[in-house]
């Protein structure tokens, strides 16, 4: 989360951050089940951007660009947009 913030920092940005985890993404990337992976993450960004309809949700490692990307929400962040 360090690292995320003074990221942010450094672009003058002042960022809150609540981390979630998805569950059983990890093994995906893992097993190379690239499609299994991005379709379980945008799942979870999904079920994340649901219940929290009031947050901005911030999808911070590289691999899970292609999933943010799909749901094509401005509700999510990659790290190139902060």
């Amino acid at each position: 989360m360090n690292q995320l913030i003074n990221f942010a920092a450094k672009r003058k940005k002042n960022i809150q951050v609540e981390p979630y985890l998805l569950e059983n993404t990890f093994n995906l990337v893992m097993e190379g089940k690239k499609e299994e992976y991005i379709e379980s993450v945008s799942n979870g960004l999904n079920r994340l951007i649901s219940n929290h309809p009031d947050k901005i949700i911030s999808a911070a490692q590289l691999s899970m660009i292609p999933s943010a990307e799909k749901l094509n929400l401005k509700q999510i962040l990659t790290l190139e947009t902060i």
